[in-house]
């Protein structure tokens, strides 16, 4: 029992030490986060029911004019850092299909993607639900996930507000990190 004296009183000691360690290895607060490969902001298409979904396309910095065109100045303005682009094809009833562009836009913080997020969202747009925070119109979709967006699109857009929309984006919210957002 006596040769368990030293040891004990070193545990606390070790803890400290450890303690110390994890803590100066964490990036401090406000440290900008790796991006997110493209692949990894939206989700498969067999993750939403889709027949297909195109390669994801990063835009970033002077690109995001590209996507943008004409519409970049006020969403960088509040810090927009990329937008994540890919379509996913669904098969209609009929024969018919339906092509659903998706959009993730990350910015800097919380507060950018939700002042983008009150533009884009579709003037005659109700609330989604079982969804916090989207909004949602015949073939239109937005909502705020931390400190991103997502916009959808769909084409044709249809009648009501399409179910395979607000699949697609309750999947993409738990990715991103449900109210969070993540990275």
């Amino acid at each position: 029992m006596r040769r368990l004296g030293p040891v004990l009183a070193a545990v606390p000691l070790i803890a400290l030490l450890v303690w110390i360690l994890v803590r100066s290895s964490a990036p401090p607060p406000g440290t900008p986060q790796p991006a997110r490969p493209a692949s990894a902001v939206l989700p498969s298409a067999s993750a939403v029911d889709a027949a297909g979904r195109s390669t994801p396309a990063r835009f970033g910095g002077d690109g995001v004019y590209e996507y943008l065109d004409g519409g970049a100045e006020i969403h960088l303005a509040r810090g927009l850092r990329t937008i994540v682009v890919a379509r996913y094809l669904f098969a209609g009833e009929g024969g018919g299909e339906t092509e659903i562009e998706a959009a993730a836009m990350g910015f800097e913080d919380s507060g950018g993607a939700a002042a983008s997020a009150a533009d884009l969202r579709p003037a005659n747009g109700t609330p989604v639900d079982g969804l916090a925070g989207a909004v949602a119109a015949p073939g239109e979709l937005v909502m705020v996930r931390g400190r991103w967006l997502l916009r959808l699109l769909a084409v044709p857009p249809g009648d009501g507000i399409d179910p395979r929309m607000v699949r697609l984006a309750a999947v993409w919210s738990a990715m991103i990190g449900g109210p969070r957002g993540g990275s």
